[in-house]
């Protein structure tokens, strides 16, 4: 037999494998690296990722405790992400179609990543804003307040109607107008993906509810702009 008739398949399919591999060789050493679109991925996934999230989170504790600075990411608010936001601009006193509102300062749901999406976790019984020494860790059940870090309004929620959905609570950031509308700023933590009664809260991993102490109502999104 004479292998010069079939050299050139033989030498085209060789390229081609070469091609192929080279391929997939680029394609699987950039896996794992940072890119453009990451948050459309799972914070975890992100965090797993060399540069971007990791870079962030390295290093960083593992378990929140009271005192601690976290950013809330929604995991409702697919494809798009966004993070539990406020700013000092405060929810007019009343809107287009004659609705009121408590004029109290907005709290929404940010597609991007911001200094504003910043919250500190307190411990309703103490006044310090800083991590204890040992921490006191934030488990399953646990009753907590946020504080906006930019503008130190506590998370609030109350019965009037939300500004998207009139049917949902509004949620604000608190100021106290003295107008008979009293705080309501005490937030139960659920982990919905715990393992055990008592479970720490983990960041990145643990999938966390807040139920408002107050109401029973579950911080959700609402249509898009709204919590």
């Amino acid at each position: 037999m004479c292998w010069c008739r079939y050299w050139p398949v033989v030498w085209h399919s060789w390229c081609y494998l070469c091609a192929i591999s080279w391929i997939f060789y680029a394609h699987l050493s950039l896996l794992c690296r940072s890119g453009p679109h990451d948050q459309m991925m799972s914070s975890a996934f992100q965090a797993s990722l060399q540069g971007g999230l990791a870079r962030i989170t390295q290093g960083q504790p593992l378990e929140v405790a009271f005192g601690s600075q976290v950013t809330l990411r929604s995991k409702s608010s697919k494809p798009v992400p966004c993070w539990l936001h406020s700013h000092k601009a405060n929810y007019p006193i009343r809107y287009e179609n004659g609705r009121g509102s408590s004029h109290q300062q907005q709290v929404t749901c940010y597609p991007f990543k911001d200094v504003n999406n910043w919250w500190i976790v307190k411990d309703p019984g103490r006044q310090d804003l800083v991590v204890s020494k040992p921490p006191q860790l934030v488990r399953h059940g646990d009753i907590v307040q946020l504080l906006h870090g930019m503008t130190s309004r506590f998370l609030n929620t109350h019965d009037v109607a939300a500004p998207m959905s009139p049917h949902s609570q509004e949620v604000s950031g608190y100021i106290d107008f003295n107008v008979s509308m009293p705080a309501q700023n005490l937030w139960k933590v659920v982990i919905m993906n715990r393992e055990s009664k008592n479970e720490v809260w983990k960041t990145i991993l643990s999938e966390v509810q807040l139920v408002h102490v107050n109401t029973s109502a579950v911080l959700k999104v609402c249509l898009t702009r709204s919590i």
